[in-house]
């Protein structure tokens, strides 16, 4: 679990942070007021180099919202991760203060609000390197819709500080980007991630046109990978992928020497896997994944499948085989996975990462499988004293029903929350730990954050 410090950002010329406390006041020279949330390891320890990961927030939301979602999902990592606000205020109405990078409106504008937004990352990042014991050989910046953006121009305005780039639903915006000044960057790892079904940035304009843009211009180390999943969302299958493209840009970025002993199974017979306990069995899959995540030229398929049909591994082993089959691409395999994920009598835990595997292999016959799937939409994050929070909302509940009517996808729950606005007291029904839960939430935002999962039940 990390240790959440949030930095508050103060009008000044002078940043000071004391790093001893639990809640950290500093200052920076930006003409607004704009917090900062860092996650440390638990183990955090000074004399120790960590990676330091930088996210930038979509537009409207904040560092503290956007932050929330990761202190869970990256507690195994072991990384320092910064997440800026914005440092531009806006609202769309009295209650709701959202931040943005730059504006749309006019030309000279959203230049200016880049410009000042870009100094402003940078300034962060240095004095959050001197702060922290930060390896600044593995430095990552990673966003989400127009903070995906802000990804692409961290490495097109700042690519000496980056190591890497990972882009969640970004935007691609060739107004604010030169490719022959992108290009500084051929040789740098990306990751760019989008969902076919994006009801707010068209596939075609967001994900095609960049993609078709870095195999013109020959970018060595560039994973374009597409979701079969509705909504302008970060799925737990692009996390997971992100992940994975961190460990193993942090694991190539590190000295190799004689001490370093993996366990790489190229080549390796079935006896190896079965010969060792469960964990280790684990240990030696995820180890693989750090060496070989993004080879299109890995190929474990008959491996992998070994491990499935051999009964003397345990469902946790074979879980994690799926996994590997999913995170390597191993595309061959998607056929064997629909039957695991057709399979009622499965594993839950296989069957819940062999959906997770077709959805990152994208193949049509994944893309089938997925789409006979029933489907729920679960709270994975809620903002503190919004309208869901104060009715007793946890992250993790599922939602049943709104208003009455039936929610199987986040776009019915945009459509019921838009009837409902005005209604005072509205029946919110949700599924926590097996048993139904049954609530009333006033009309208007729900302050939660969201996501499509398989059904089970």
């Amino acid at each position: 679990m990390f240790r959440n410090v949030i930095l508050i950002c103060l009008l000044s010329t002078v940043l000071m942070i004391s790093a001893s406390a639990e809640v950290v006041e500093g200052t920076i020279a930006i003409e607004s007021e704009s917090p900062w949330v860092v996650l440390l390891p638990d183990d955090y320890d000074a004399n120790k180099e960590y990676p330091l990961v930088v996210g930038l927030h979509g537009y409207g939301d904040t560092a503290p919202n956007f932050s929330r979602r990761w202190i869970d999902e990256n507690d195994d990592l072991g990384y320092i991760f910064l997440f800026p606000q914005a440092p531009w205020p806006f609202s769309e109405d009295d209650e709701n203060e959202g931040f943005a990078w730059y504006f749309w409106y006019g030309e000279e504008v959203p230049r200016r609000c880049l410009d000042a937004s870009i100094e402003y990352i940078r300034d962060i990042v240095e004095e959050i390197s001197s702060v922290y014991s930060v390896d600044e050989d593995n430095i990552y910046s990673f966003g989400f819709s127009q903070g995906g953006e802000m990804s692409y121009l961290m490495a097109h305005e700042l690519p000496d500080i980056f190591a890497g780039f990972a882009v969640f639903g970004g935007v691609w915006n060739e107004s604010h980007i030169e490719m022959g000044q992108l290009s500084r960057t051929l040789d740098k790892p990306w990751l760019v991630m989008h969902t076919d079904g994006d009801d707010v940035l068209e596939q075609s304009w967001a994900f095609e046109i960049p993609k078709d843009k870095f195999a013109e211009f020959g970018f060595r180390d560039a994973q374009f990978y597409s979701y079969h999943a509705n909504g302008h969302v970060m799925l737990t299958e692009e996390i997971q992928d992100f992940k994975d493209w961190l460990r193993h840009n942090v694991y190539e970025n590190a000295p190799k020497t004689a001490e370093v002993s993996l366990h790489p199974y190229a080549g390796r017979a079935l006896p190896e896997l079965i010969d060792t306990e469960e964990e280790m069995a684990i240990e030696m899959l995820r180890e693989d994944i750090l060496i070989e995540w993004g080879n299109e030229e890995a190929h474990y398929e008959m491996l992998l499948s070994s491990v499935l049909d051999d009964e003397s591994f345990s469902d946790r082993v074979k879980a994690e085989a799926i996994y590997v089959a999913g995170s390597l691409r191993q595309y061959e395999m998607d056929q064997r996975l629909v039957v695991i994920l057709n399979d009622i009598g499965a594993n839950v835990q296989m069957r819940v990462n062999a959906m997770q595997a077709l959805r990152k292999l994208d193949t049509e016959t994944a893309r089938e499988a997925i789409d006979n799937l029933d489907w729920a939409v679960r709270i994975t994050a809620l903002v503190p004293d919004s309208n869901s929070a104060n009715a007793g909302v946890l992250a993790g509940d599922v939602i049943v029903s709104y208003g009455g009517k039936d929610v199987d996808s986040i776009s019915k729950l945009i459509e019921l929350l838009g009837e409902y606005a005005d209604e005072d007291e509205i029946e919110f029904v949700l599924w926590r730990n097996g048993e139904g839960v049954y609530l009333e939430v006033s009309g208007g935002r729900l302050g939660v954050y969201l996501e499509e999962i398989m059904k089970l039940w």
